[in-house]
């Protein structure tokens, strides 16, 4: 019985947790934008999703980025967000936009990209937004082997106070 338990606290301690943590994925690499090329990349938790936007060429800094978001299942509730420039390096620009997603659910994205007032292209993608940390399962899975920790030490405690009560005379 005692082996058992063991190797289920094994089993259960071990599973990685799957919510995503950590590091921006890209959702397009080295796309093309007119003269120039794009990559974005994205770290979309919940109250606070990041996009890093990243042109390499020639005209690199002369764009304004519009970033318009949606719920897939509701197109009424939107989001809008203007990326600021961070960074024009020789090879490089960067822009970042932050917006306040405010579900835990699958979002339109849409960039608009912008010179000197007119559209120049428009690019759309969906991203999975998640709250940062572990959902409810994965919450249950961490504490489960402390859980089954506290019930064995619990039964052991049991059994030591029937043991001395019923000591024979």
């Amino acid at each position: 019985m005692i082996k058992k338990i063991i190797l289920y606290l094994i089993l259960f301690s071990s599973i990685p947790l799957m919510a995503h943590e950590g590091v921006s994925y890209s959702i397009l690499s080295d796309a093309p934008l007119g003269a120039n090329t794009l990559s974005i990349w994205t770290d979309p938790h919940l109250d606070e999703g990041l996009f890093s936007l990243f042109i390499s060429g020639d005209n690199k800094a002369n764009y304004t980025v519009e970033v318009l978001t949606n719920p897939v299942k509701d197109p009424t509730h939107q989001l809008k967000a203007i990326a600021k420039l961070i960074s024009n390096a020789s090879e490089r620009a960067t822009y970042k936009v932050e917006l306040p997603f405010d579900r835990d659910v699958m979002w339109n994205v849409e960039f608009v990209f912008k010179q000197n007032g007119q559209i120049i292209s428009t690019l759309k993608r969906e991203v999975q937004v998640v709250a940062p940390g572990p959902n409810k399962f994965e919450f249950a899975l961490y504490f489960m082997p402390f859980l089954l920790m506290g019930f064995i030490l619990f039964k052991v405690h049991q059994a030591k106070l029937k043991k001395s009560t019923f000591s024979p005379s």
